[in-house]
C-alpha cells in the first residue's frame, strides 16, 4: 500500500509539471504574442495604435507577475487561477486616474461577493500613495514602486499612458484593456461601461 501510495504522489507531481508553464516561458509567449500585434498594428496615431493593440490581446495569456501590497500581502497572478482579476495602473498626479476612483470602487462594491480581485499598479512610493488614500479612498489593492509590472512584464509601452486597466479572466487571459480616461463628471460612468460587462462575462 505504501509503495502505491508513493507511486500516486509521483504521478499528481509528474502532472502537475506537465501542466504548468514555467513563468519565464510563459512571459516569452506573452512578448511573442504581443510583437505580433505590434506588427499587425499600422495605425500611426499612438492612441489610436494603443487601443488595436489592445484589442488584439483579447484572449492572449498574460504574464505572471508577483508583487506586495502596502498590508505586506503577497500576490502571484499564477495563484489566482479560478478568479477574475482587474489590474489598474495609475499614480497620484494623474488627473484621469483620480478621476474614475469613485467609478472603480463603485466597481469594487458591484463584485464584492465575486471571485475578482482588484489590484492598483503604481510607480508612486508608498508614502506618497497612503498620503493620498487617506483624502481620497481607492478600495483597490495597493502597491508601491511596482511600475516595472506595466513597462517590463506586461511591455505596454509606446501610447499606453495611464490610466490602463486590464481585465483577466479565471483563466489568466487578458479579456480587456482600457486606455486613458475622461476628467470630467462623465468619468465614473465611463469606467463602469468599460469594466462593468466585461467582468461580468468572466464570471459566467
Amino acid at each position: 500500500m505504501k509503495n502505491i501510495r508513493l507511486f500516486i504522489e509521483m504521478l499528481f507531481i509528474i502532472f502537475s509539471l506537465l501542466n504548468t508553464t514555467h513563468p519565464l516561458i510563459a512571459q516569452d509567449i506573452y512578448l511573442e504574442q504581443l510583437a505580433n500585434c505590434e506588427e499587425k498594428v499600422t495605425a500611426a496615431n499612438p492612441m489610436i495604435r494603443s487601443s488595436m493593440i489592445g484589442n488584439c490581446l483579447d484572449g492572449v495569456t498574460a504574464p505572471d507577475f508577483e508583487v506586495i501590497t502596502l498590508e505586506g500581502d503577497t500576490i502571484q497572478s499564477s495563484q489566482l487561477r479560478g478568479k477574475v482579476m482587474v489590474i489598474n495602473f495609475w499614480f497620484t498626479t494623474c488627473a484621469p486616474c483620480v478621476a474614475e476612483i469613485p467609478g472603480l470602487n463603485e466597481i469594487v462594491d458591484q463584485f464584492e461577493a465575486q471571485p475578482v480581485v482588484f489590484l492598483a499598479i503604481s510607480p508612486d512610493d508608498r508614502a506618497t500613495i497612503q498620503s493620498f488614500i487617506e483624502k481620497q479612498p481607492f478600495d483597490f489593492q495597493m502597491t508601491a514602486k511596482t511600475n516595472h509590472i506595466f513597462r517590463s512584464v506586461f511591455n505596454l509601452n509606446e501610447g499606453f499612458g495611464y490610466p490602463t486597466t486590464i481585465v483577466l479572466d479565471k483563466a489568466g487571459k487578458i479579456r480587456k484593456i482600457t486606455i486613458g480616461g475622461r476628467i470630467d463628471d462623465q468619468a465614473t460612468a465611463a469606467i463602469k461601461a468599460e469594466l462593468i460587462p466585461t467582468i461580468e462575462s468572466c464570471l459566467k
